[in-house]
């Protein structure tokens, strides 16, 4: 439901400590809120190669597996939520609402698939929101 009313949080974009630019909550993030869904152009694995190849001599990728058939693109039609980088200790995770640990799962609003980023515990303003690519 929260996918589908478009319920998430203010997140900015500002200079990381990561890498590059970062995703950033700009308001109290509670433990299990939507933060923002992953939007992009939905494309097909053949073509998530064919763009990888170039994103990876760019130094940038926002490919992000939607399922066996398909990849969803963010580097054109992106939202906030492509600048959220990656930590092996993450504070947010893609996950389906009923799983009560951080896995990705996408999961159907409304007859299609989508990605929805969680915060995985409570997420103070102005924290950097991280995900485990993994």
């Amino acid at each position: 439901m929260q996918i589908q009313k478009g319920a998430s949080r203010r997140v900015y974009v500002a200079t990381s400590q990561i890498a590059g630019w970062g995703g950033f909550a700009g308001e109290d993030v509670p433990e299990g809120s939507l933060i923002s869904e992953y939007c992009g152009e939905l494309i097909s694995h053949l073509e998530a190669e064919r763009r990888g190849f170039w994103y990876d001599l760019a130094q940038y990728n926002f490919l992000f597996d939607l399922d066996e058939n398909s990849v969803i693109d963010g580097s054109q039609r992106g939202c906030v939520a492509r600048f959220f980088n990656h930590s092996s200790s993450p504070n947010a995770c893609a996950r389906c609402m009923n799983t009560p640990f951080c896995a990705f799962v996408a999961m159907l609003v409304l007859g299609e698939l989508r990605i929805g980023i969680y915060a995985a515990r409570d997420i103070l303003p102005d924290e950097e929101i991280t995900i485990d690519y993994g």
